[in-house]
């Protein structure tokens, strides 16, 4: 008896003891839950205004539906002013639109990209300039800068001769055919394959007039897409799962590794190139940049060469495909960049493009682009400005606790800043009518007087768009080109046409499962 008496004793110590200590652990855990998710919120939540949080877990996410972000930080600009303040989960961030405090925060103090941001294209772009830390960042950019030259520009001209006549017959067989095109689609997979040829010496194609490379089985622009839109949710609507890897995102991270395999192949042959391979490529490219510097590995080299193919092709294909959409939706603009382009003496070209296909067709010449098609470059800018590609912009983190010189608002260290074009592009004490597509904004009498800083696009200081030259080249030339040869009108009502937001701002169809439907027709 004595014997179950000290069993039943020392068993009733042991549960108690178990309930102690799940006890404190629990007890634990919702103080270290008050700490992280509930007291700042508290603290913070009479600082400056901002929406009302729905949720002390997820803070502001829960009220961020999915392809519309940039309309939910609009929509909070005008009802809580230029800044405001959201959390998203545990993690306080300060919307900035103001100009002073843009300027601030991007040139004078340079204040380092978000570890969250960072984190979050991290599966994506690995360590390549867009998500390098700030210690790496200048001497990185230096090195990649020398290449982006006027040289590489017109490097970049003869390469988009090559890639519009393959757009062009397309173009003309639609046009012949009148099917319905989509658009968007179409200048999504030319301006990957115009970003291969100049960045990278590639001769894949994804407009599907060669099939004579492995890697051309893999359909690259629908990889890169849903990895975009992957790597968007990862980033807006499942950042608490972070933490676990590959095991959050297992569908991303497959992408990812397809896609790294892409960019090994395209390293491998030019590692094996022969010296008769070499003298037909003439100018150096990026890759040989990339693999002429010691020690870089092709993992350093994949992360650089994915950064510039997302980079380099999705925000200027869905910006061309924006520009059409406007000039599609405004009649009186359209009208003047045909007069302009029309003027202009254009050079003509003939292209085979392989032995049953051959296109005749006229393209402006590398200085005509630099300084004749003024208006045309206007229409460019003003696509940026009412329809920024990359919507919500950067995250920066405050790494000192300072006063925002604009705003006068207090961000203490450590606190994370969002600068959004597609906010700041929709200020009426900046931009007058902002919801109209107007490129006479961009004259040079209309320019008087506004802030450096208004356009927003490719960012500003010392991590602004490395591209931006390239891009603006690039469009310039393809709208110059299509408009001198084509008429290009919507296939669906222009209501029907909406914007859809992941890390980039694409047109999508309502009722058609195209994003930008168009009729084409020839001149």
């Amino acid at each position: 008896m004595e014997h179950m008496s000290r069993m039943n004793a020392e068993h009733h110590s042991v549960v108690h003891y178990f309930v102690l200590f799940v006890s404190i652990t629990l007890v634990l855990c919702l103080l270290l839950f008050i700490l992280i998710f509930i007291e700042p919120k508290l603290r913070f939540q009479n600082s400056i205004p901002g929406p009302t949080i729905p949720s002390y877990l997820f803070g502001h996410l829960a009220s961020i539906k999915p392809g519309s972000f940039h309309k939910y930080l609009l929509d909070c600009r005008n009802q809580y002013g230029k800044t405001y303040q959201l959390w998203i989960i545990h993690r306080r961030t300060l919307v900035i639109t103001d100009l002073k405090d843009v300027r601030f925060i991007t040139t004078t103090k340079n204040y380092p990209k978000s570890s969250n941001f960072i984190s979050s294209l991290n599966p994506l772009l690995r360590t390549g300039l867009i998500t390098v830390s700030n210690d790496i960042h200048p001497s990185q950019r230096r090195t990649i800068a020398a290449r982006f030259n006027k040289q590489f520009l017109t490097h970049l001209h003869s390469h988009l001769e090559t890639e519009l006549a393959r757009f062009i017959l397309k173009l003309d067989k639609a046009a012949d055919s009148k099917q319905i095109l989509d658009f968007d689609k179409e200048v999504t997979a030319f301006a990957l394959n115009v970003i291969c040829r100049v960045a990278f010496g590639s001769s894949v194609d994804f407009q599907g007039f060669q099939n004579d490379g492995k890697s051309q089985s893999v359909d690259f622009p629908a990889l890169m897409d849903n990895g975009i839109r992957l790597t968007a949710d990862y980033m807006w609507h499942q950042p608490h799962l972070r933490w676990l890897g590959k095991y959050a995102a297992p569908k991303l991270y497959s992408i990812v590794a397809e896609m790294r395999l892409f960019c090994n192949e395209m390293i491998d042959l030019r590692r094996n190139e022969t010296p008769q391979q070499r003298k037909l490529r003439k100018d150096d490219d990026l890759l040989d940049l990339f693999l002429s510097i010691p020690g870089n590995t092709n993992e350093y080299i994949c992360a650089e060469v994915a950064t510039f193919l997302f980079a380099g092709h999705d925000t200027t294909s869905h910006t061309l495909a924006w520009l059409v959409y406007e000039l599609c939706s405004n009649r009186d603009v359209t009208e003047k960049l045909n007069a302009e382009i029309q003027s202009t003496t254009m050079r003509s070209v003939t292209h085979c493009l392989n032995d049953t296909a051959s296109v005749v067709f006229e393209i402006p010449d590398f200085e005509q682009v630099q300084k004749e098609l003024v208006f045309t470059e206007m229409c460019w800018k003003e696509s940026l400005r009412k329809r920024p590609v990359v919507a919500s912009g950067t995250y920066r983190t405050v790494t000192e606790s300072v006063e925002l010189p604009g705003s006068k608002v207090f961000a203490e260290k450590g606190t994370d800043v969002l600068l959004p074009p597609y906010v700041m592009h929709r200020d009426e004490d900046v931009w007058k009518n902002s919801k109209l597509f107007d490129p006479e904004r961009f004259t040079r009498e209309n320019s008087i007087g506004r802030s450096a800083f208004a356009l927003q696009t490719f960012s500003s200081g010392a991590r602004n768009c490395i591209g931006q030259l390239f891009a603006t080249h690039e469009g310039i030339t393809t709208i110059a080109t299509l408009f001198r040869r084509f008429r290009f009108q919507l296939a669906t009502d222009s209501d029907d046409i909406t914007e859809d937001y992941s890390l980039t701002m694409r047109p999508k169809s309502k009722s058609m499962r195209m994003n930008l439907p168009l009729h084409v027709s020839k001149r």
